[in-house]
């Protein structure tokens, strides 16, 4: 960053344009691969986890990006395969087929409620009984437990300091371009 500040010093704040340029661009650039590399593992569609990962953006004045995934659980029929066996659930868990043992899918929760009143019983929460089953929500892990894995961390460490020397390069280069 010293360096393109002694470039643009002759800018009027063109220094810290050019590095706020650089770092909204390199957060999108990783936030992008982080996405692709969630997809991967979880199974997830890219549209999906995308809604879930926002990039908080670099101004003149507060000179870092930031990437956060934010969600909550995500239900077991939300999971790529996610089908009923007769022994419970089975989804695509990453690279192998995990089992969740006498789980059924429903249709959500005015499924729940529909079946519960059809049988005179009212669901309370998230628990509730249906006939004379107890009944509760499956969640998958969260998106935050695979956002904040250690391997992913630093994937996206790793990306991260591949493209910022590129970007700054670029934004110099174009604002010294701009200016004359």
């Amino acid at each position: 960053m010293a360096s393109a500040q002694r470039a643009l010093a002759g800018i009027p704040g063109g220094a810290n344009k050019a590095i706020s340029r650089a770092l909204n661009r390199t957060a999108r650039s990783v936030r992008t691969r982080a996405k692709r590399e969630i997809s991967h593992i979880s199974g997830l569609k890219s549209s999906f986890i995308n809604s879930k990962i926002t990039v908080h953006h670099s101004t003149q004045y507060k000179l870092s990006a930031e990437i956060e995934a934010r969600t909550r659980g995500i239900f077991l029929s939300q999971l790529p395969g996610a089908r009923q066996t007769t022994r419970g659930i089975s989804y695509r868990g990453g690279e192998r087929t995990i089992s969740v043992a006498h789980a059924y899918i429903a249709g959500g929760k005015s499924y729940m409620r529909r079946t519960a009143s059809s049988v005179g019983l009212k669901p309370q929460g998230r628990y509730g009984l249906v006939g004379r089953l107890p009944v509760r929500y499956v969640w998958a892990p969260n998106l935050v437990v695979i956002f904040g894995s250690r391997k992913l961390l630093d994937y996206m460490d790793e990306r991260a300091a591949e493209q910022w020397p590129k970007e700054i390069k670029h934004q110099v280069s174009y604002m010294l371009s701009m200016a004359g």
